[in-house]
């Protein structure tokens, strides 16, 4: 899920790469803390960074000195399946953090692999705006529907359609 290579810094300033990819979820917090101790030890010094990364999350940002423990407490922390995954990255990606993302992921409404439109269309089969008649139904214009669920906090992404509130 998430693999961050960990450099010793001392070594790297001396032009050597000391460091080892680690995958944070095949991982216990005693295990990474061992990686980390012959990481330093190999080269000397007393700070690692993070100088690479891999991650199933398109918004999550990861920085050279990001605590490697707090990031090891959050993929710890994931629920296992992808739809709660892709709510959690689209709280990132709206700003919020990792705290808040992982708090607040069952308060958000998802329609993957949908367009505005599509659920506009799905909102009216359900009966959000009232009863509406079929004769209708198809006088409705779906995509100005869908633009205005855009003002109403439902955001449409490459993954499908999100809203939380």
């Amino acid at each position: 899920m998430i693999k961050v290579f960990i450099t010793n810094a001392k070594s790297f300033n001396e032009g050597k790469i000391i460091g080892e990819w680690i995958d944070l979820s095949e991982v216990s917090k005693e295990e990474l803390k061992g990686k980390i101790n012959e990481i330093l030890r190999k080269g000397g010094g007393e700070e690692i960074f993070i100088s690479d990364y891999e991650s199933a999350f398109e918004n999550l940002e990861i920085k050279e000195f990001t605590n490697i423990f707090e990031l090891k407490d959050f993929v710890d922390e994931l629920p296992e399946d992808k739809e709660n995954l892709d709510k959690i990255d689209f709280l990132l990606s709206q700003g919020y953090s990792i705290e808040d993302a992982l708090e607040k992921y069952e308060d958000v409404e998802y329609y993957p692999s949908m367009k505005l439109e599509d659920v506009a269309y799905e909102l009216v089969e359900e009966g959000v705006f009232g009863s509406i008649s079929e004769t209708i139904k198809c006088y409705i214009d779906y995509k100005k529907l869908g633009r205005d669920l855009s003002l109403d906090g439902f955001v449409e992404t490459s993954k499908g359609v999100f809203r939380y509130f």
